[in-house]
């Protein structure tokens, strides 16, 4: 088996993806021990930053194939650089008795960075923040805010009292997560009423707000007292004005 030395200059012209940059492979130069062949090389380019992918091939078989059994520089993120160094194990690739003349061709190709799926974290379960206060009057506003879910989600907010619906609220998307509302003058007091918001896009996904009271705008003593006053006052003067004519006073006499 004889192998000559030789060298062969190989330019790569490449078309990139992203930018206008042009890279050559050139001074490459073969040495062969009568085992291994050492093959140096020079890889050009504008942006040294730049990673490759490098191949080396060989006239043993026509440059079909990409040589394999390499070290060194070959292979996936090369940068650009000279005297890269890539040794090949020449007895065992090539067939044996082979005799002839061996060249070698380098190629690198410019690697692009694979841009990753943007991942999007999973859509979190619906939860209600707690209520600024614990009772309302009638009249006065209701503040619901929540966290979870997605904004394309379609949410249904409604209004429970001892676990049974009283009102549909709103339908809304859950952007902004927040709905003001206002307590009708003419809703029931009591106690036990919650707030609840479904996730209609998302099956069963629903939260449930702390219990809170709704109470009359007026508290029912203060109805009640300037009644009962008035009815003092009425008492009063009628019974001041009850008086007879032996109550009254005699005529006064003269000095």
């Amino acid at each position: 088996m004889s192998v000559k030395n030789t060298y062969f200059i190989f330019l790569v012209c490449l078309y990139p993806v992203l930018s206008t940059q042009a890279q050559t492979v050139d001074n490459v130069i073969s040495a062969y021990d009568g085992e291994k062949m050492v093959i140096t090389y020079d890889l050009n380019a504008t942006d040294a930053g730049q990673k490759f992918k490098v191949s080396l091939f060989s006239s043993h078989d026509n440059y079909t194939q990409p040589l394999t059994l390499l070290t060194g520089d070959a292979g996936d993120n090369i940068l650009p650089g000279k005297n890269h160094r890539v040794t090949w194990d020449v007895k065992n690739s090539v067939p044996p008795g082979f005799e002839g003349e061996i060249r070698i061709k380098v190629k690198a190709v410019r690697l692009v960075p694979v841009m990753e799926p943007v991942k999007t974290e999973a859509a979190s379960k619906l939860v209600i923040k707690p209520l600024i206060q614990n009772s309302y009057k009638k009249g006065s506003t209701i503040h619901v805010s929540w966290a979870g879910g997605q904004a394309g989600d379609k949410l249904l907010i409604e209004l429970l009292k001892g676990g049974e619906v009283q009102q549909k609220i709103a339908e809304k998307a859950n952007s902004p997560q927040t709905w003001s509302w206002l307590v009708p003058k003419d809703m029931k007091a009591g106690k036990d009423y919650v707030f609840r918001v479904t996730n209609s896009s998302r099956g069963e996904d629903r939260a449930v707000s702390q219990v809170f009271t709704i109470k009359p705008k007026i508290p029912m003593l203060l109805k009640v007292a300037p009644v009962m006053v008035i009815g003092a006052a009425v008492y009063v003067i009628t019974s001041g004005s009850k008086t007879s004519k032996d109550d009254l006073p005699g005529p006064v006499k003269p000095n």
